[in-house]
């Protein structure tokens, strides 16, 4: 799957969390993302079977996105490279800031 942009990503240590900083660099319209990444949710995804770059492959070219009912957090879905159709769910921290909560394969 291409998703027509480049990605720089720069690593900052923070208090046990790993922020990374995702820049767009192609013509094609496609949101840019800070991820907030703490070994707590890393470890939460593991156990799922997600990785933090799916995770963030699945948010940045979701395939539908919306509202999640139970929780009111935002929700992204889409198929991996792999075939599997991934849920992530997150926080806005702010409107480029992003806290993954969890994610997992859909049935």
């Amino acid at each position: 799957m291409s998703y027509g942009f480049s990605r720089a990503i720069i690593r900052f240590a923070f208090h046990h969390s790993v922020v990374m900083i995702l820049i767009s660099t192609a013509s094609v319209e496609v949101p840019t993302y800070i991820f907030v990444w703490s070994d707590e949710t890393v470890k939460h995804l593991k156990e799922h079977g997600v990785t933090p770059d799916e995770f963030e492959r699945v948010v940045q070219d979701p395939h539908s996105n919306g509202i999640s009912r139970s929780t009111g957090r935002p929700y992204a879905v889409s198929i991996l490279d792999d075939g599997r159709e991934v849920m992530c769910i997150y926080e806005f921290i702010d409107h480029m800031t992003i806290e993954p909560i969890t994610a997992y394969e859909l049935d």
